[in-house]
């Protein structure tokens, strides 16, 4: 958390209609959230995900624009190998 605090990417929202959103799932292998989009998703026009630098996600937001917002954090738990801080 303390190397992405420091590394200060700006969080970019991506609105794409629907069906480019499932096209866009489906590209980066994420089946599981696929089924997600269609059924919990599947009456949105448009659909948001955010990048921060290499990583990007599903998320309806809003974000704060960058990290160095963050103050004070409790890192709770973590999946590991899903992304690497360099």
């Amino acid at each position: 958390m303390k190397k992405l605090i420091k590394l200060d990417e700006a969080f970019e929202r991506i609105e794409l209609p629907h069906a480019e959103a499932l096209e866009l799932l489906a590209g980066m292998g994420q089946t599981l959230k696929a089924e997600h989009f269609n059924d919990g998703l599947a009456e949105e026009k448009t659909v948001s995900f955010y990048r921060q630098g290499e990583f990007l996600d599903l998320c309806r937001g809003p974000h704060i624009p960058s990290p160095r917002f963050i103050g004070a954090f409790k890192l709770t738990s973590a999946a590991w190998g899903i992304a690497d801080c360099g």
